[in-house]
């Protein structure tokens, strides 16, 4: 998830992070023991990580565009020292980046993600079908603040004082 967080502009969809409160709640203690239990967590945690990189996919291709143009600027440069060997190379690089982040690239890649996500959610309803656990808030612990100071106005409003307390006798046996 922080691969993914690290995209500027990017929202994680509601699927993507209730997947991942699904696979960080604890089920060994109740179902360590039951058949597939961990095949089936391993192909869930496989398909989020499918689905965070196709969704890093789009952002990677864009970043390699970039790079492929620094380095053709490099290159082109360093007219005297460059060879023609590295000047293809440069402009090869370049025309495979352009090649990702074209509208048939930017198509194909959001079936992906799609087929993706698709994946990611049934895998999260199988494990949810399969080992449920209810998920429960946990327990705060909001601790009580220092007792306000009495003052020489107020008395305590306690009645405990008031009452005596009388041991009884034993009964004898």
């Amino acid at each position: 998830m922080e691969g993914v967080q690290e995209i500027p502009g990017i929202r994680l969809e509601p699927a993507f992070v209730d997947a991942l409160a699904t696979l960080r709640t604890r089920r060994v203690g109740v179902y360590g023991s039951k058949p597939f239990f961990f095949e089936d967590t391993e192909a869930f945690a496989w398909a989020i990580q499918n689905y965070a990189s196709e969704l890093r996919r789009p952002h990677d291709n864009r970043q390699r565009l970039w790079k492929a143009r620094v380095r053709l600027s490099e290159v082109e440069a360093e007219q005297g020292s460059a060879t023609d060997r590295d000047l293809l190379r440069a402009r090869r690089d370049l025309w495979k980046a352009k090649r990702g982040v074209s509208s048939a690239a930017m198509i194909e890649s959001e079936r992906r993600l799609s087929q993706a996500r698709d994946l990611m959610v049934e895998a999260r309803n199988d494990i949810e079908r399969d080992f449920h656990i209810t998920v429960c808030a946990p327990l705060g612990t909001k601790a009580f603040g220092p007792f306000p100071p009495i003052t020489d106005e107020e008395e305590r409003r306690s009645d405990s004082n008031q009452r005596e307390l009388k041991p009884r006798a034993r009964p004898r046996v």
